[in-house]
């Protein structure tokens, strides 16, 4: 402030007996000057680093008044070279390496002239005016249920761009989106461990960003502490997410018994049409969130950077440098530094197991006995895969070692294929009982078994195995985290068929259904808003219990009003343009199909 007040005439109230004095206040310094901040490290020879989780850098900053010619390069060299020449200290060999120089001139209104915030307000502009649009169709969407249907069913009477209008009606998708009933065919039991999965991921990224910011001396020494360890342990939530994910594709795939027919009467050339319509459609269904995010990431990156003197680097993972890699939903074979929103990786991970997995279960429809092998195959060779590259990258199950070891052992897709594959297995054995009959359990056998192994499951993630030996912690973390996903899959069996009655109940409550349907965008978006609320301002020094759970509250209840928005906007219109485009042609298709066969 001191240096920018030096470009106008000081603020002082002089004698109107003075008129010399009062003219000699109004000149101001011929050269304009301006506050710059340098960021940088200090390095000394005799420094040691020490094994912590989040190692302390030794930032820098200098703030310097000079004059305002001088360019934001010319004042880094400048700066550079004096303190490269032993400036530093006269008793202690330490060096100053400076990599960011900063002014103040811009506000957050500059902001505006950056090609996110232009993007951002030319996509919502045209949602905002599309759905207008489809406002504008009360006809349509005012008469009664069943002559909607009918109107539906007569969609060649409407003109495509009717049909693609009147996937973006408002009030409709905010219908969707808030509906909690409960499908009478569906997986009814998934949404509670979704549910459950989603809110314990959130908790612990809600710790995690609140813990960078504050940034705590032997902050991993903080995360072993029982109450962190266990929201720590949320990484094997994310197992619990992709056998759900193939668990669910799986399902709606085998359910469909013209599709089947379809896929067996095509040649090799239609059914790869017809896969490039099912990965199209999960394009659609996944990548409008997924650019939305990145765009809105990039802005509050923006806005903190230019608010705040330090440098946004200790808030890593929002900058989207890289963002056209999460649009071909590959950024998860990149470093996690390079990442745009970090958290991202397992939707890219999603995506590519749904290209693999469904192509296996089209192979099984064509050729029954080779596809079961193929699957059996994938998912086996992924879990040993996953034993040898953790014995090869001599992995450790702790918080530093995974941390460290986040790019060879968590985030590559092949780490994550088996709880995929068991997920398409319990949906195959739900399909086979659906078409026989129920599997008769005695109730004090259902209960044994689900105490036993939540036991066995309660103990693993409470241990603690960074002091054990290498092939113990590689088997831990590949068939540990099978048996995971295989009992949690036969948990959702069993309370799909009516054994767990208290699990069912759970998860056929409101809360878990609604849960359930913004999942996705609770997911993407969470992370975002954390790093608003913490990224632009220091909370207190020290992390505790119920800063902690205050934290995750406000973050949570944040992200369900936001994800509720999204979700009406962004993610229901865009999936209604996919079935309405993409895979309703297929379903006419095998309507036409049926009813030659009747006729003929």
């Amino acid at each position: 402030e001191a240096c920018h007040a030096s470009n106008s005439p000081p603020r002082v109230i002089v004698s109107e007996k003075t008129p010399r004095l009062r003219e000699l206040l109004k000149v101001i310094s011929p050269i304009e000057v301006d506050y710059r901040v340098l960021t940088g490290n200090v390095n000394a020879s005799q420094q040691r680093q020490m094994n912590v989780l989040f190692r302390d850098t030794s930032d820098f900053q200098l703030g310097i008044c000079l004059p305002k010619s001088c360019t934001l390069q010319e004042t880094h060299n400048l700066v550079q070279k004096f303190y490269s020449t032993g400036n530093a200290s006269n008793f202690f060999d330490i060096s100053v390496t400076f990599n960011r120089v900063k002014d103040f001139n811009g506000s957050a209104g500059d902001l505006w002239e950056n090609t996110s915030y232009r993007a951002a307000v030319w996509i919502f502009l045209a949602l905002a005016f599309i759905t207008f649009l489809s406002s504008q169709n009360k006809e349509f969407f005012t008469e009664p249920e069943s002559q909607v249907e009918k109107k539906l069913k007569a969609s060649m009477q409407m003109s495509a761009f009717h049909r693609f209008i009147s996937c973006f009606h408002f009030p409709t998708n905010f219908t969707i989106t808030m509906s909690t009933d409960v499908h009478p065919q569906g997986l009814n039991s998934v949404a509670g461990l979704k549910t459950s999965s989603c809110l314990w991921i959130i908790g612990m990224h809600v710790m995690y960003f609140n813990i960078i910011t504050t940034k705590i001396p032997l902050a991993s020494a903080k995360f072993e502490n029982l109450g962190y360890f266990l929201l720590f342990r949320s990484v094997l939530a994310v197992d619990i997410f992709f056998m759900i994910s193939g668990l669910l594709m799986a399902y709606n795939f085998l359910r469909h018994g013209t599709l089947h027919q379809q896929i067996q009467a095509n040649s090799f050339a239609n059914n790869a049409k017809l896969y490039l319509r099912f990965m199209v459609h999960r394009y659609l269904r996944l990548a409008p969130v997924i650019l939305i995010s990145s765009i809105l990431s990039r802005m509050v990156f923006l806005y903190l950077d230019s608010e705040n003197a330090l440098p946004m680097g200790f808030c890593p993972g929002i900058e989207c440098e890289y963002w056209y890699r999460n649009m071909l939903f590959v950024q998860n074979f990149y470093p996690i530094q390079d990442m745009c929103n970090r958290w991202s990786w397992h939707v890219a991970c999603d995506m590519q197991l749904y290209g693999i997995f469904i192509a296996i279960l089209f192979i099984q429809t064509k050729y029954p006995r080779c596809g079961r092998i193929l699957l059996a195959f994938v998912t086996t060779g992924g879990l040993l895969l996953t034993f040898l590259l953790c014995i090869h990258h001599k992995y450790q199950l702790s918080v530093l070692g995974v941390f460290e070891a986040i790019d060879t052992v968590y985030t590559p897709l092949w780490y994550r294929i088996f709880p995929y594959g068991v997920g398409i297995f319990v949906a195959m054995i739900i399909v086979v009982a659906q078409e026989t009959k129920l599997p008769a359990f005695g109730s004090r056998s259902v209960r044994l078994y689900v105490g036993s192994s939540l036991i066995f499951l309660i103990s693993q993630v409470i241990s603690d195995a960074a002091s054990r030996s290498v092939i113990y912690v590689a088997f831990l973390w590949s068939f540990g985290r099978f048996l995971l996903v295989v009992f949690m899959g036969s948990y959702l069996c069993l309370a799909h068929w009516g054994y767990i009655l208290p699990f069912g109940r759970w998860a056929s409550t409101k809360f878990c259904t609604r849960i359930n349907k913004l999942s996705y965008t609770m997911y993407m978006f969470h992370s975002v808003l954390a790093r608003f609320a913490y990224g632009g301002r220091l909370p207190p020094s020290e992390l505790s219990y119920p800063m902690t759970i205050i934290s995750y509250l406000g973050i949570l209840t944040a992200t369900y009003i936001f994800s509720i928005f999204c979700t009406t906007l962004i993610e229901v219109p865009f999936q209604k343009l996919s079935e309405e485009f993409i895979m309703k042609p297929i379903r006419n298709k095998r309507k036409s199909n049926d009813k030659n066969e009747v006729q003929s």
